[in-house]
């Protein structure tokens, strides 16, 4: 009964062996080849085989460095091609030009302001000397006046150099302008004053214009200096008026007699209406400098000096009183003194507020004069035998406000 039962069992364990075992036969027979399909390794080749890839072996060296150099030509082809087709691209591309007058600007200042000084009237007793024989001296205190000032300069004189160019003209108002004071100095011999009137003054017609051209220097972001021609005229005219007069006595020929004493204790004649008319007609020319200053990205300072010596003026005076006469003198030369400065302030819209302030001053101009009797019905002209002068002084301050009109 032992054996019987246990037969079955020991077969079934037989077989289960013989399974595992034929297992792992296959697993052992199946891994190399795995192994090969991973990590392929070189196989040992012998005879032809073996001298066939060592002939494919060389004939691949031989070839690679030919490919490589064709590479190496194609590479050089494809770039040359490509610098010509950029050169030639660039060649069809417009390139836009640099625009002569870029960042300028066309402005507009709309001012008024005030001049403050005097006109001068001088006759000359000797031709090489400066002793007067008459002088009178016409009061702007003060000349009101409105104007306009055009600028076609760049945009910012502190980013580039550039031309400028500037005119400015400037109108008078009528008014009374102070008084007006005539001195007489007729002894040959003597410089003793001999005749003295003051009578009141009044501004008439009143135009002044200047035109500049020139250059200007960027020196750095802040900086920057210039230089240009002014051409300047003014025509600047005169009344006086009511008054008085304080003459030594004369004798029959009109003359001073010898030896008389001016003083103020001569007894003053009243006079009234108008007496005199004066005008001066000035046309000067002179270089003029002038410096820029940002002090900050609002304001502005600006400062400038002129002189000459280019001076021409026609003058003309009318007495009115009897006798009645008009003289015409045209001093030439002399010395042309301008200074000042401006303070400008950024507004909206690129617009600018400036104070402006300088000084002029015009002298030692000297010429023929010549007179007429127009009372006594002679219109003959005649030269008086005395040098003419003339002269001009004035501060001037206005206020201006700056408008650009048209910027590229």
């Amino acid at each position: 009964m032992t054996k019987s039962s246990n037969r079955p069992y020991s077969h079934k364990m037989f077989c289960i062996k013989r399974t595992c075992v034929l297992v792992i036969v296959a697993l052992l027979c199946i891994m190399p080849v795995w192994a090969q399909t991973d990590n392929p390794e070189p196989v040992n080749l012998s005879g032809t085989e073996t001298e066939q890839a060592d002939a494919e072996t060389e004939e691949d060296e031989t070839t690679q460095p030919e490919d490589e150099a064709e590479l190496a030509v194609d590479e050089e082809d494809e770039f040359e091609y490509f610098i010509w087709d950029t050169e030639d691209i660039t060649e069809d591309i417009p390139v836009p030009k640099k625009k002569r007058f870029e960042n300028y600007n066309f402005s507009c200042n709309f001012f008024s302001g005030a001049l403050y000084g005097r006109g001068e009237e001088i006759l000359y007793k000797y031709p090489d000397k400066n002793n007067y024989v008459s002088e009178l001296l016409w009061d702007l205190k003060p000349l009101v006046y409105f104007g306009l000032d055009f600028d076609f300069s760049p945009h910012d004189p502190f980013g580039r150099s550039g031309f400028v160019t500037s005119g400015t003209v400037r109108f008078g108002i009528p008014l009374k302008s102070g008084k007006m004071e005539d001195r007489d100095w007729q002894f040959r011999d003597s410089e003793g004053l001999t005749n003295y009137s003051q009578h009141e003054a009044f501004s008439m017609n009143t135009v002044m214009a200047d035109l500049s051209a020139g250059y200007s220097w960027r020196l750095t972001d802040f900086l920057s200096l210039g230089a240009c021609g002014e051409l300047s005229y003014m025509y600047l005219s005169w009344s006086a008026e009511n008054g008085y007069y304080q003459y030594l006595d004369t004798d029959i020929y009109g003359n001073p007699i010898p030896g008389d004493v001016w003083t103020e204790a001569i007894p003053k004649k009243d006079l009234y209406g108008p007496v005199i008319l004066y005008n001066q007609n000035w046309l000067i020319f002179a270089p003029l400098v002038q410096a820029k200053w940002k002090i900050n990205a609002y304001i502005t300072l600006e400062g400038f000096f002129a002189y000459s010596p280019l001076i021409y003026c026609a003058a003309r005076d009318d007495h009115l009183l009897d006798p009645r006469r008009t003289s015409w003198y045209y001093p030439l030369l002399g010395h042309y003194f301008k200074g000042g400065g401006k303070l400008s302030f950024l507004l909206f819209s690129k617009a600018e507020l400036s104070l402006y302030f300088s000084y002029k001053h015009i002298m030692g101009s000297r010429g023929n004069a010549y007179y007429q009797k127009t009372g006594a019905g002679d219109s003959q002209m005649y030269q008086n035998g005395y040098d003419a002068g003339a002269g001009f002084s004035a501060y001037d301050l206005r206020l201006a406000l700056k408008i650009p009109l048209y910027s590229r």
